[in-house]
């Protein structure tokens, strides 16, 4: 995109622009790599395919990718060469770290780091960068043995590697520490040659060359599964990998020399789907992709998930469309279907399933469209929800251990076994986890006496959000700290604050050269939980008041974070308009005018207004109130009248006393008040 023109003003809106698309961009690549050789091939869509070549010459039978790069490890004893690279077309030679008799098994990406094992040396390396490597030990079982580690994976935060011989597993959070735990499961009486293990659906799965499966939740124990399947019910088979994409456990095997077509596939890693691939070879490996293909049109959207199989010794490349099958459960409603609800949207879909639903009492069957986009379905467009339908209830009486195996997500969480109850503010760390969070606030669940209580539950709500990927398991670990380093800064025009010393934030000289990059979300650097609260005009001339309120100049836009208003006692509030509380009244604006003249239901005066529409009227002067004109039913008093609004007589039923200069005018009237004062004397 090239930004043609912009405006003249503080703004500076872009006005016009021009843009150019490359087709053959390619949205990820598949990487394949030999054995005994120097070359490797590439692709962005698993069909075309170009060669490259690695640093040197060797077995280049290591291959992750994260982290927006590829890491490639030569194994074989007498080697720690590796190699890095940003595109998968050029690469960096690097070397791992000990001596050359390591011979490097296997390499995965995970929690930021790549992690590699070896074979022969209970050797493990770490990298955050695929260039610097770090290295640690695995566990030798206190007996100094040396284990031979073929496979690792990462899942649950944890690395989990497994010997090829023995029954054994290594954990590490952080690829630096390991610990080891055994296989011990029932139906295994001797080592099996394990080959390879994936992590997926909540789950390790590991499986042997003889198809032995076993799977763990958590890495330390194990269970055992299903065994793979024999090729037409009696074929042995030699397994050689899984992994793990979209839902699917994939498994390849070979057949000796002879090689196999014979594949198998599973969402659990207990309950396996046998599978007939295109072509018959050994294969060795399998990658899962998801290429952005800009000229394939299809019903499946230009993202076409795959799989890639390689064979050993062969040039032999099979792509592969499978993936999970959605499930989902009908609810029905006086006799008619009223949805589908999918829990699983499954995946790698071609086309549209056919979906029948079998009930012996419908009048009226169902009819619907299935709908779907990239392989997944959604929920059917209906065109007759059906007469008829059963509805049943059924009841399931629940054993366990009292708590839901369900990943909590979101902002809310509920934590016990607290010596201190929490308090809003205060930073919660997960065990496992880098990011530190926050209290918003805090709710008591149980034991509502004011003493608090080691077995009280708290239900907090943290600042940012959990995700899936931290996998909070119940149980789980937390520590929360009240005291934390924290600066108070009240400036103006200040440039990275904790950024570094005097050398490092050279303000302007390191600005004007562009060495520091002087972006806004620069300005603090929070570390370990440490916190700066400021109010500065940041490099943009915007307002702020820490990260949670800001004033954009340019627009006049306000931001603030919801996260730390407290709204839970608020019946209503609604903004636009102006909606105070639930009573229908809509506040529109608020009035200043002392004539009250609007006459409106939604216009508010101010005390002001209020005011000064009384004085208009009323003039108040200790128990006195004098008014210009004055209004009793029909009788009007004033200005400079006694007068009657119906033109009736006014009735004066008790003595008046005229006095003073107050006089009752008209001779016949005062002759006739006067002569009757003799006859009654008392009037």
């Amino acid at each position: 995109i090239t930004v043609l023109s912009v405006s003249n003003d503080s703004s500076q809106s872009v006005i016009t622009f021009e843009f150019s698309v490359d087709r053959d961009a390619p949205s990820g690549r598949f990487l394949i790599t030999a054995e005994n050789s120097s070359q490797y091939v590439y692709s962005s869509n698993g069909q075309n395919w170009t060669s490259g070549s690695l640093p040197e010459t060797g077995n280049w039978t290591n291959l992750a990718a994260g982290d927006n790069q590829f890491v490639a490890i030569l194994s074989g004893s007498g080697t720690n060469t590796a190699a890095q690279s940003f595109n998968g077309i050029s690469w960096n030679t690097t070397s791992l770290p000990g001596d050359s008799g390591s011979d490097w098994s296997a390499v995965t990406f995970g929690s930021d780091k790549f992690v590699a094992i070896s074979r022969t040396q209970n050797n493990a390396a770490y990298s955050t960068d695929g260039v610097s490597w770090t290295l640690s030990t695995l566990p030798d079982g206190g007996t100094a043995i040396i284990r031979e580690w073929i496979a690792i994976t990462y899942g649950k935060r944890n690395f989990v590697a497994i010997a090829q011989d023995e029954n054994v597993v290594a954990v590490s959070s952080d690829g630096d520490s390991w610990t080891e735990y055994e296989i011990d499961v029932q139906g295994i009486n001797v080592p099996e040659t394990w080959v390879s293990i994936a992590y997926g659906n909540n789950r390790y799965v590991a499986i042997s060359e003889s198809g032995t499966v076993v799977f763990s939740f958590d890495g330390e124990t194990w269970k055992l599964s299903n065994s793979l399947p024999l090729q037409d019910g009696s074929t042995q088979l030699t397994w050689n990998t899984i992994k793990y994409a979209q839902g699917v456990f994939f498994v390849i095997s070979n057949q000796g020399s002879n090689g196999s077509n014979f594949a198998v596939t599973s969402p659990d890693g207990i309950a396996w789907t046998e599978r007939e691939l295109t072509a018959t070879a050994s294969w060795t490996a399998i990658a899962f992709g998801n290429p952005y293909i800009f000229e394939f049109d299809s019903s499946v959207g230009k993202n076409t998930p795959r799989w890639i199989t390689a064979a050993s010794s062969q040039t032999t490349i099979n792509v592969i469309r499978t993936g999970a099958r959605a499930m989902g459960r009908v609810s029905t409603s006086a006799g008619i279907i009223r949805e589908i609800r999918l829990w699983d949207p499954g995946s790698g879909y071609l086309k549209p399933p056919t979906t029948t639903l079998v009930s012996p009492d419908s009048t009226s069957d169902a009819e619907f469209n299935n709908r779907m986009s990239d392989g997944v379905l959604s929920n059917p467009s209906w065109i007759n929800r059906g007469s008829g339908y059963r509805t049943a209830t059924t009841r399931v009486q629940i054993t366990g251990n009292g708590f839901a195996d369900i990943i909590p997500i979101g902002r809310f969480i509920r934590i016990t076994g607290l010596a201190n109850p929490p308090i809003p503010g205060t930073q919660v760390l997960f065990n496992g986890i880098d990011r530190i969070y926050s209290i918003v606030t805090v709710e008591k669940l149980s034991n509502n006496s004011s003493s608090n209580s080691i077995n009280d539950t708290y239900e907090i709500r943290l600042t940012p959000e959990l995700r899936l990927r931290d996998d909070i398991q119940h149980g789980s670990q937390v520590l929360l700290r009240r005291d934390f380093s924290q600066c108070r800064i009240t400036g103006h025009d200040y440039l990275d604050i904790g950024t570094g010393n005097f050398l490092q934030t050279n303000y302007p000289e390191l600005y004007k050269t562009g060495l520091v990059n002087n972006a806004p979300e620069n300005e603090t650097k929070e570390l370990d939980g440490g916190q700066v609260f400021f109010t500065a005009t940041d490099q943009s001339g915007n307002f702020k008041t820490g990260e949670l309120f800001e004033v954009e100049q340019a627009t006049g836009i306000v931001t603030l974070s919801a996260d730390f208003f407290d709204l839970a006692g608020l019946d209503e509030l609604k903004l636009g308009g102006i909606r105070v509380g639930g009573s229908g009244a809509v506040i529109r604006e608020f009035s200043t005018d002392p004539l009250l003249t609007q006459d409106s239901n939604n216009v508010l005066s101010t005390q002001r207004a209020i005011a000064r529409f009384l004085n208009s009227r009323l003039t108040v002067g200790g128990s006195e109130v004098a008014v210009p004109v004055l209004v009793a039913g029909q009788i009007v008093i004033g200005p400079d009248e006694f007068n009657n609004t119906l033109g009736l007589t006014n009735i004066i039923t008790v003595p008046a006393n005229f006095s003073g200069t107050g006089r009752v005018r008209g001779t016949i009237l005062a002759q006739t008040m006067f002569h009757a004062s003799f006859f009654d004397p008392d009037v």
